[in-house]
């Protein structure tokens, strides 16, 4: 019958999933891991999965927020200030945050960026995957610490490496 057929088929795509986090695919200057397509480590892959805890701790961003800051000079930005507003939700179903920044710099003028920041399980880790309006995007790892987030990552700039901290 069709239907004996499932939970082998089931298994044998579970099995393969396995296998397949166990590599990592290298997507230009990213490297991915399958497991994230399959929601591997959370459990039977029939049931719906849950926010972990570390999931839970990104709540606290939820809200309307302003900030006010300064860029230093740097390849990527001359030294001027910066107002923004933050807009921040929950997806449907808790794994991540969505983060809208509009503001102004001095200098530079209109500043607009999305970011979607997640709990990775299977690395340990917060990560921030951004697009602003002036054609940049990446992934910061992000830190949570007494109520303070910090992104951090490297970047390319004139074929020199410079890590980013931004509090």
């Amino acid at each position: 019958m069709p239907g004996e057929q499932r939970p082998l088929l089931a298994l044998k795509m579970s099995l393969f999933a396995r296998e397949l986090a166990k590599k990592r695919i290298r997507l230009g200057r990213y490297d991915c891991r399958p497991s994230h397509v399959f929601g591997l480590g959370q459990g039977d892959l029939r049931q719906p999965l849950k926010p972990a805890p570390e999931h839970d701790q990104l709540g606290g961003l939820v809200g309307n927020w302003t900030s006010e800051g300064a860029w230093i000079d740097s390849p990527f930005s001359p030294a001027e200030t910066q107002s923004l507003t933050i807009k921040c939700t929950w997806l449907p179903g808790g794994f991540a945050i969505e983060r809208h920044l509009d503001g102004m710099k001095i200098l530079s003028g209109e500043d607009h960026e999305l970011q979607v920041l997640t709990y990775d399980p299977m690395a340990k880790e917060y990560l921030s995957h951004w697009f602003d309006n002036h054609g940049g995007s990446g992934v910061h790892r992000v830190s949570i610490s007494d109520n303070v987030l910090t992104a951090t990552s490297v970047v390319m700039a004139q074929g020199k490496s410079y890590q980013i901290r931004a509090p």
